[in-house]
């Protein structure tokens, strides 16, 4: 296990026969040939875990770790202790979802492109829909507007990988990669790590628990000065159950969103755009919670926004000005150059993220 050049953080939440069929698909059917990898799995909640080391042939066991919690730690902790476990050595992290196939060639190639510039901190590879007939995309990187709303796609959702491979895409300067399949640097990971006060030691805050944890991940990587892109001629396939799964929480899902997305843009933004962004947000918030109560007649959303923005400002804001402090005293560049990223926020697609969260 000396000189390992990759390490693969799999985080499993209760899920037995996702963590089989990813495990096997690593193994078997993408080439990692002359790459020095481990695999560590860090697991939650799920029934007799060990029991995965019985399927998997004696040659590759030595290059798997399973980290096992009783408790949900939260997505982001999860990926903080696969990091802080990985070999000190290894000099790419990947973080990936149980729920997503990789193709044969994804790795090496996502891998060269971090190997080419040493300005690009991490990458993700193009999410297609899985199972689809005609390969839509399910995500070509994360995009953001300037009030912190996120969205996947800087095209229509329907349309296939094969059209984007005809447009000889080669890299798409996304604002941040979706936290299902990420491949980053590690010594990118451990300067973000430094300044990243968290309960659970790694390059994601782990107080997020879930939701928005890629977004707060990504902007912090731009704010030391390195790129982040989507690469549309490497693709993996995204089941979205993990995805489904949380969607299916209602509160939490509307109560982290939202918290997080506040959280987010008090860090990372400059005071002058703060103090005007974050004002706008809070008022479309509230808006949005009071229509989803009236018109919708769902009381938990409406408590779930309330509540969120009570603890931001209330309960934890003494620990979100520290976080504030160390994110700004350690950035590289200013907010000219990471709002050259973001687009102005847009009614329609206000809408449709108000749907996609609230529905």
């Amino acid at each position: 296990m000396d000189n390992i050049l990759l390490s693969i953080i799999i985080n499993n939440f209760h899920d037995f026969n996702r963590l089989k069929k990813i495990l096997y698909n690593i193994l078997n059917e993408v080439d990692l040939r002359n790459i020095s990898y481990e695999i560590i799995i860090v697991d939650v909640m799920t029934n007799n875990i060990e029991k995965i080391k019985e399927i998997i042939p004696e040659k590759y066991l030595k290059n798997i770790k399973i980290i096992h919690f009783e408790k949900d730690i939260g997505y982001p902790a999860q990926r903080n202790v696969g990091f802080t476990a990985s070999s000190i050595t290894s000099k790419y992290i990947i973080f990936i979802d149980n729920d997503v196939v990789l193709s044969k060639n994804v790795i090496k190639c996502l891998i060269d492109i971090l190997n080419r510039d040493p300005k690009v901190g991490a990458v993700q590879p193009m999410l297609i829909k899985y199972p689809s007939k005609n390969k839509d995309i399910d995500c070509l990187g994360g995009f953001l507007d300037y009030l912190g709303y996120s969205y996947f796609c800087p095209i229509p959702f329907s349309i296939s990988y094969l059209k984007i491979i005809k447009k000889n895409i080669k890299m798409l300067d996304s604002f941040y990669c979706a936290g299902a399949f990420i491949v980053a640097k590690r010594c990118v990971l451990e300067e973000l790590s430094k300044n990243n006060l968290s309960k659970i030691f790694g390059p994601f805050d782990s107080d997020y628990f879930m939701c928005y944890e890629d977004v707060d991940f990504s902007w912090r990587i731009r704010l030391l000065g390195y790129k982040v892109y989507t690469v549309p001629n490497c693709f993996a396939f995204h089941e979205r159950r993990m995805s489904k799964k949380l969607r299916n929480v209602g509160y939490k899902v509307v109560y982290y969103n939202t918290k997080n997305r506040l959280i987010t843009l008090i860090k990372c933004y400059e005071l002058k755009n703060l103090l005007c962004f974050l004002c706008l947000l809070l008022f479309l918030e509230i808006v949005k919670s009071l229509a989803i109560l009236f018109f919708a007649r769902k009381l938990d959303h409406f408590l779930a926004t309330i509540k969120s923005i009570i603890d931001v400002f209330f309960r934890d804001l003494r620990i979100v000005y520290i976080k504030r402090h160390y994110v700004q005293q350690s950035r590289k560049v200013d907010d000219v150059t990471i709002m050259r990223y973001l687009g102005r926020p847009h009614l329609i697609h206000l809408i449709k993220n108000f749907k996609m969260h609230y529905k």
